[in-house]
């Protein structure tokens, strides 16, 4: 699943708006997120 499809399915209206969200919330980019988790 995509971000932009992760952002679609939480209702904000871009990819972007959600990576301003994530990262406020975990100090990570949704991208930085992922290579972590990997």
């Amino acid at each position: 699943m995509t971000i932009q499809q992760i952002a679609c399915e939480l209702s904000f209206p871009n990819a972007s708006s959600f990576g301003t969200f994530f990262k406020k919330h975990t100090g990570l980019s949704p991208k930085n997120y992922r290579m972590g988790a990997e």
